[in-house]
């Protein structure tokens, strides 16, 4: 199932979903509950895909060998990443295919109260930022330089490789005495190209010692990873939040097919992922993304309240009293009605998947992501 809100509030792309208040807990989802989902396959399947500002929950389901999911605003292109989600009181079952039953690559999600199963050891929900080991357009990537990202000013390392990188490492010359990991979650830049490299030119630093720093690939998109030449200048950059990244929400208006950054980008703000009583499962992120900042495990989420279940419109029962408080520090504007007006200006490709037999379509996704080539 394919679920995007790009047209929210009249306009397009996700840009007004992802303006508006995320209010968790309240009406303005999609809702999917009391629902069986099965994948008789013999790989993991995505039950759900998201993109386009998508808001939906996810709950009081029996999900066999499926995850959950949605893309962030990279390989889409133009279209924005999923804007939230709210997964819980689930029974996942699976046959030890893969390790995740669900994850994020953008915007804020909570997942609590699930029962989970056959998930590989260890389960965990796989959040990503990929922005920041391919420069995916329009946006460009997250290289600590990028204006659509929130960055530190200046560098915090300069220097130039000792020698020629093997594989995603470099060792660095002058012997800088780093602290181990010290780096870990920053971001390395060639500011030159003595080899005349065809390469992506960042990536996430993953770990350093004392004098080499280690680097993530291209995550299988079709450009070569971050390489050097014995000589290259090299910096140490910060990116501390990437545009619509996990844990960050909301910001100025963008509009345009052509997007422009607003006056006052970026002025996105940060609202945290949160995963508690999921079992051993908690949220596994590169170090990028940071915990305790822009998500928590084995912590519920300050003043958050499930929407009324069973959902008024199957119960027949409208809510009494007002709306449910949305959690600490969102916002409590109402929007108007977003189903108001329908319109696809992205033209994304995608169906409803509703079962009327044993032989219902699904989308495909193995444990390792594969490059959306279909946008």
């Amino acid at each position: 199932m394919f679920i995007y809100d790009s047209a929210w509030d009249d306009r397009s792309y996700g840009d007004g979903s992802w303006s508006a208040p995320t209010n968790l807990g309240s009406s303005e989802f999609l809702f999917l509950e009391d629902n069986e989902f099965i994948n008789k396959g013999s790989a993991l399947y995505a039950m759900i895909d998201a993109y386009g500002g998508a808001r939906f929950v996810v709950r009081h389901n029996r999900i066999f060998n499926c995850n959950i999911g949605n893309h962030g605003t990279e390989s889409t292109g133009r279209v924005r990443g999923g804007r939230a989600m709210e997964v819980y009181r689930n029974t996942f079952t699976g046959t030890n295919l893969n390790r995740f039953p669900g994850g994020c690559r953008s915007g804020v999600a909570v997942f609590h109260d699930n029962s989970i199963s056959g998930y590989w050891d260890n389960p965990v929900w796989g959040f990503g930022n990929f922005r920041g080991f391919f420069p995916f357009q329009p946006w460009g990537g997250a290289d600590g330089t990028n204006p659509w990202d929130a960055n530190e000013p200046k560098p915090f390392f300069t220097g130039a490789a000792a020698s020629n990188n093997a594989g995603q490492t470099v060792a660095v010359a002058g012997n800088p005495g780093w602290k181990v990991n010290q780096w870990a979650g920053y971001t390395v830049r060639r500011i030159s190209n003595l080899c005349n490299s065809k390469s992506v030119p960042f990536s996430i630093i993953l770990s350093n010692t004392s004098d080499t720093l280690t680097y993530a690939d291209t995550g299988g998109y079709p450009m070569s990873p971050l390489s050097f030449c014995a000589g290259d200048k090299l910096e140490i950059r910060k990116v501390n939040h990437a545009l619509d990244q996990p844990g960050r929400a909301r910001g100025s208006l963008i509009s345009g097919d052509t997007p422009s950054r607003p006056a006052r980008w970026n002025d996105q703000v940060t609202e945290p992922c949160y995963s508690w009583n999921n079992g051993v499962a908690v949220i596994a992120a590169p170090p990028n993304l940071r915990e305790r900042e822009h998500y928590f495990n084995n912590v519920p989420m300050p003043g958050y309240k499930e929407y009324v279940y069973p959902h008024p419109l199957v119960s027949g029962n409208p809510p009494s009293g007002s709306a449910p408080t949305p959690a600490a520090a969102r916002g409590t504007t109402l929007l108007p009605n977003p189903w108001s007006r329908r319109k696809d200006a992205e033209r994304i490709k995608g169906r409803l998947n509703q079962r009327s037999n044993e032989n219902w379509p699904l989308k495909s996704a193995n444990e390792q992501d594969k490059p959306d080539n279909s946008q």
